[in-house]
C-alpha cells in the first residue's frame, strides 16, 4: 500500500477564500446601503455610505497581499480569527450607527465599536508566529 501526502499550501487557499469572502462582503455592503437608502426615503448616513471600506481595506486587501507573499506562514489561526472579528466589529458598528442615524436619533456608540475593533486587530498582531 502506498500513501501519498498532499503538497498543497492550505494557508494560501485559506487567504484566497478569505479574499473572495471579503470582496463579497464589500459588494453586500454597497448593495445593502443602496437598498436601505432607497427605502429610508433618501436619508443618507455617512457611516453606512462608507461601510464598504472596512471589508475592502481591512479584509480583502491584506488577504490578497498574503496570498501573493510568503508572509502568510507567520499568520496563526488565532491571528486570522481575531483580525476577522475586528473587521466584523467595524462593519457592525457602521451598520448600527447608520441605522440609528437614519432613524433621526443620535448615538455615541461608534467610538466604542472602533476601540473594540482596533484592540482585536492589535491583539491579533501579537499572536503572529515567530517562526514558520
Amino acid at each position: 500500500m502506498t500513501l501519498f501526502t498532499s503538497v498543497t499550501d492550505k494557508s494560501k487557499r485559506r487567504f484566497c477564500v478569505s479574499s473572495v469572502v471579503y470582496l463579497s462582503v464589500t459588494v453586500f455592503c454597497i448593495v445593502f446601503n443602496a437598498i436601505y437608502t432607497y427605502f429610508s426615503y433618501g436619508m443618507v448616513s455617512n457611516h453606512m455610505k462608507y461601510m464598504f471600506l472596512f471589508p475592502l481595506l481591512l479584509g480583502c486587501m491584506p488577504s490578497a497581499l498574503l496570498v501573493s507573499t510568503k508572509a502568510r506562514k507567520y499568520v496563526s489561526r488565532i491571528t486570522f480569527n481575531m483580525w476577522n472579528a475586528g473587521c466584523a466589529t467595524f462593519i457592525t458598528g457602521c451598520t448600527v450607527v447608520g441605522i440609528i442615524t437614519n432613524s433621526g436619533r443620535s448615538t455615541d456608540v461608534f467610538p466604542i465599536y472602533c476601540i473594540i475593533g482596533a484592540v482585536m486587530m492589535i491583539l491579533s498582531l501579537l499572536f503572529l508566529k515567530k517562526k514558520a
